[in-house]
């Protein structure tokens, strides 16, 4: 569901290319784990371009019941 951190550190070993990592990072955390693993660049798009995405997760973190769920 995360970003593939093993992939990033595996390009970075393996090339002496830049590597960006871009792709399931919704969170401040896997963009430094990516950092971590080796890469140059991390690109978050979705994550907080999408007002639908970002309402769904702050809605499933509350877990708050909808007014005809009370």
């Amino acid at each position: 569901d995360g970003p593939d951190l093993e992939l990033v550190a595996a390009l970075d070993g393996a090339t002496p290319l830049l590597a960006d990592a871009e792709g399931r990072i919704r969170d401040p955390e896997q963009a430094r784990a990516a950092f971590a693993a080796g890469a140059f660049a991390v690109v978050v798009g979705t994550a907080i371009t999408n007002p639908m995405e970002i309402t769904r997760r702050f809605v499933a973190a509350l877990d708050i019941p909808r007014p005809e769920e009370r």
